[in-house]
């Protein structure tokens, strides 16, 4: 789970249909509009759009004082709906920690009106949707997309949730397990352990202090009655934010909404926010240790302020936070790596509570770093004070605008449930106009604003944080049994020479070029096929902005297949990085990207972003990569970065870990984490040099061009490469899957007490026939195992079906980790599952067999969104030697064409495959039954 910008609001994840869907809350700034006065103006308010936005917009609010935005999308081809409580962890009883977050769990499971157990998950599965929730501090967010035709019945079943929900006793006993098994699998997480270290540093009296996942213990005896107290008590429609996508018009919406959602009680129970602050004159500054399981240091400065999101129009933070996690020159970024001492720095502003907003500078230290926190402290402060002592630069502060403005304007649309989910704890924060525009705007450049926010960048107003795996805590964090230290006073600084730094220059890389190229009403094609250079080109304005994609693929002769050339290539790309980051910076934030990665054949090159400038960034990134020079110090550096990196692995979730190990058994050139790590381990910076100069020798290379580009953009692609590179045809490696023609098990040596399990049945071959077979089992089965083992056996939080290909091979996946049940015992629960499944197959209703079909082939079939999706579409298939391009839409055909009859015979195999024919991986957590059937294997091999 990834967290937000900052720690306080780390949202909980709640009840999941898709395995690791765990939606994070919106991280935009915001500010307080009162619902009365949303109420005043909704007959008048028009909510500001892009221009380039086709969708139609409504803010209402309902008679119950339900506030609701409204999106019509006639060419959506998916439907979603994301409901915000502004009531979270901040408002459970104290003695009743994770309260909020249990709500959460609970009401997914059935409501009075729909009875059925985890029937909403069933609806919305068997219609290629999908649903997630999160608990945050202060609020907690409800979230579903479904296809168009299955909506009106999922919004009454979601909508239901919030009316008469059932929250049984039955079901309470047994969802706390749930809960508890959601915090078992944290507690090896090393951001979680930091996050929860961190609310020691506190105001104590300040809800953000508590824990708030909850356990057997917090949610221990007869928790029915709170929990009915707490939804009487706090769920009310007053304090509740609805926004709603579909295809239907915005009257048509409306007229669904309202008598519907109306329903829910409005209690007026109003805003409830902290009154306390969360750091007074007693808390900072301060100095937290925190030791961390993973290897590596971690230094995190953190100074609180008022509340930004009352200015976000202005956004005044916008200006200096822009500054501290600059990369450019004369940044503090490149004072620091100029010294070997960081891998990575960021800055980045977030709210606390109402009241109070946070800036953090994170610095990822290098090895040699970790012996100059002292005087990284310093240099910090060096370079706060240099900004502080120039007055606030307009144009500076013109330039982060007109990207923002940019940005807004040629915005493209997002996927459905990403829209609603974010824009639903807005609806309590934002002007209503400003809903869409809002974490865009940039209207006035305040220099007093700014001075005045920069004030608070003080030493002592600073809660700083060190994780490292080398501290030793003289403190424990109760609930994770973190170790950490905790100095309340000024923290320790060591001078040091703070030459060179200074503001950044103006950015040569704004785009000046806004035009879009005439659209040429033709499908991509391949311009060039030439002496090692195959290039395609799509002119694609459809998205309405005048960006594109470059895509290369530059192959090497035998490419990177074994351990030690994968190794070797990770380990050039990332010096190749740092040398481009003072240069390749400044096109960042004028909205041009690129990305340099290490494939099967060789390195991959992806340019993003406005096209007018495009080439003139891939020119110094191919320069880059033939000329980078080998510093010793920066090669120490980064390969021991590397190397810890890949052992840190080993300390990822046992369901992560096993599901990985999947393509690393299987697939010839996936090679386990510790077999890169010992493949690095012994090469010089002599070594890594020999080895560029003699593989990067010749290319052939495979390109796309994509968006508001021409064939004269292609053809001056074309001679820039031929210039560039020397060219030379290559066969491009593919990867080759083993065919699992037996029962193999591997046992991987994890320290977590749950166990976890990952058993893989493989499709027989790699044709789009096979694939639709067991796409169409992975649909059918996968809410089914949910319910089963995660809703009425209680065995673990994570419990999954997936089928995602190996390469090209497909096939299905039983996927759990569980803290009550060994490894053989998930095994033998999986076998009962599906047998039990297949035994009531025939009894199933022909109607349903057809839904689930739809689903999946709405799943599918989805129109992309926008340029960045099609462009991912068109590269799979290039890549894959799919030419026509279509391949999502074959693999849907012939789920079309797949009978009852057909999945009754893919059944028979698939019990057949469970015992003779399947990889199983497996951790033995605290348990000391293991599966003992199958060919054991000894190690990972890489294939």
């Amino acid at each position: 789970m990834k967290f937000r910008q900052l720690r306080l609001i780390l949202p909980f994840c709640g009840t999941v249909v898709l395995l690791g869907a765990c939606a994070q809350s919106p991280s935009a700034p915001n500010v307080q509009t009162p619902a009365t006065a949303d109420a005043a103006s909704a007959e008048t308010t028009v909510v500001r759009k892009s221009p380039n936005d086709t969708r139609s917009y409504k803010y209402l609010t309902l008679p119950n004082s339900l506030r609701v935005l409204l999106v019509s999308d006639p060419d959506t081809e998916k439907s979603a709906a994301a409901l915000s409580v502004y009531r979270g962890s901040f408002h459970e009883p104290e003695n009743r920690p994770g309260l909020a977050h249990f709500l959460e769990h609970m009401l997914f499971i059935q409501t009075h009106t729909f009875p059925e157990i985890d029937g909403f998950q069933h609806h919305i599965s068997g219609n290629g949707g999908s649903s997630n929730a999160y608990t945050a501090l202060d609020h907690t967010n409800y979230f579903f997309d479904i296809r168009p035709a299955a909506f009106p019945e999922a919004l009454a079943r979601f909508a239901h949730f919030f009316i008469d929900p059932v929250l049984s006793p039955e079901y309470s006993a047994r969802e706390k397990n749930a809960v508890h098994s959601e915090y078992q699998l944290q507690l090896k997480d090393d951001g979680w352990r930091g996050y929860m270290v961190g609310k020691q540093a506190l105001n104590p009296d300040h809800p953000g202090a508590r824990f708030t996942i909850g356990s057997l213990d917090t949610l221990s005896g007869d928790i029915h009655e709170d929990l009915v107290e707490f939804f009487a008590a706090e769920y009310s429609a007053d304090q509740m934010g609805l926004v709603v996508l579909s295809n239907q018009s915005l009257a048509e919406l409306e007229s669904t909404i309202t008598p519907l959602f109306s329903k829910i009680a409005n209690k007026n129970i109003g805003p409830d926010h902290p009154q306390v602050p969360m750091y007074t004159a007693n808390e900072l500054p301060a100095r937290v240790g925190i030791k961390a399981l993973k290897d590596g240091t971690t230094v995190t400065y953190s100074f609180p302020m008022p509340d930004t999101r009352q200015h976000y129009r202005k956004k005044p933070e916008g200006y200096f936070s822009n500054l501290l996690g600059h990369e450019g020159e004369g940044s503090l970024y490149q004072f620091l790596n100029a010294r070997g001492w960081i891998e990575s720095l960021s800055s980045t502003v977030g709210s606390l509570d109402h009241a109070n907003s946070m800036l953090s500078v994170s610095i990822r230290l290098s090895q040699s770093g970790e012996a100059h926190i002292d005087a990284i402290t310093d240099a910090l402060f060096q370079y706060i004070d240099l900004i502080k002592a120039t007055p606030p630069q307009a144009w500076l502060y013109a330039e982060q605008a007109r990207v923002a403005e940019l940005s807004f304007r040629f915005q493209e649309k997002s996927n459905p449930m990403g829209f609603v989910y974010q824009m639903a704890p807005r609806l309590d924060h934002f002007a209503a106009e400003d809903l869409l525009v809002a974490p865009y705007l940039m209207e006035e450049f305040d220099a007093e604003l700014i001075q005045q926010f920069m004030s608070y960048l003080r030493p002592d107003n600073l809660l700083m944080e060190v994780s490292s795996a080398d501290l030793q805590g003289d403190q424990t964090e109760p609930w994770f049994g973190v170790a950490y230290t905790l100095d309340r006073g000024a923290v320790k600084r060591s001078p040091v020479e703070g030459g060179g730094m200074g503001l950044p220059p103006a950015n040569p890389y704004l785009p000046e070029n806004l035009a879009l190229e005439a659209d040429d009403k033709a499908s991509i094609k391949q311009l060039v096929n030439d002496n090692g250079l195959s290039l395609w080109l799509d002119t694609d304005v459809a998205y309405g902005a005048p960006r594109a994609n470059l895509s290369l693929e530059l192959a090497v002769e035998g490419g990177f297949v074994e351990a030690h050339e994968r190794a070797m290539a990770q380990l050039y790309r990332m010096l190749v990085n740092d040398n481009l980051s003072e240069i390749t910076y400044p096109a960042y934030l004028a909205g041009l990207s690129y990305g340099l990665n290490v494939g099967d054949s060789g390195f991959s090159v992806s340019i993003r972003g406005y096209a007018d400038k495009q080439q003139v960034l891939l020119s110094t990134v191919l320069a880059a990569l033939q000329e980078t020079p080998v510093d010793p110090q920066k090669f120490s550096n980064f390969k021991a970065a590397l190397i810890r990196e890949w052992r840190n692995t080993a300390k990822n979730k046992p369901f992560q870990q096993s599901f990985a190990a999947l393509a690393e058994v299987l697939q010839n050139n996936r090679w386990p984490s510790a077999a890169l790590a010992d493949a690095l381990s012994e090469v010089s910076a002599e070594d890594l040099l020999r080895w560029r100069d003699a593989r990067l020798t010749s290319f052939s290379v495979q390109g796309l061009l994509h968006g508001s580009v021409a064939e004269a953009d292609a053809s001056r692609l074309q001679k820039l490469l031929q210039d560039t590179l020397p060219l030379k045809p290559h066969a491009l490696a593919r990867p080759v899957v083993q065919t699992i023609d037996q029962a193999l098990r591997l046992q991987l040596p994890v320290e977590h007490d749950d166990a976890a399990m990952v058993l893989h049945i493989q499709d027989p071959d790699e044709s789009f026939a096979s694939r639709a077979r067991s796409a169409l089992a992975g649909q059918l089965l996968h809410n089914a195992f949910f319910r089963e083992l995660r809703t009425e056996q209680q065995l673990g939080y994570v419990v999954s079906v997936s089928n995602r290909p190996i390469a090209e091979r497909g096939g299905v996946s039983f996927i759990v980790q569980s803290p009550v049940m060994s490894a053989a015992g998930l095994v033998n629960a999986t076998r009962l599952f599906l047998d039990n499944y297949i035994q009531a197959w025939p009894d199933l209703d022909p109607d349903e067999l057809e839904q689930q079909k739809l689903g999946l082939i709405n799943r599918l079939t989805q129109t992309p969104k926008n340029l960045n999706e099609q462009t991912g579409y068109y590269w799979q298939d290039l890549r894959r030697g799919h030419l026509s391009f279509d391949s999502r839409q074959q693999v849907a055909d012939l789920v079309q064409q797949l009978s009852h009859e057909d999945m009754t015979a893919y059944f028979a195999q698939l019990q057949e495959k469970f015992d003779q024919r399947r990889l199983l991986v497996f951790t033995q957590g605290k348990f000391a039954d293991v599966p003992q059937q199958g060919k054991l294997l000894s190690s990972v091999v890489g294939g």
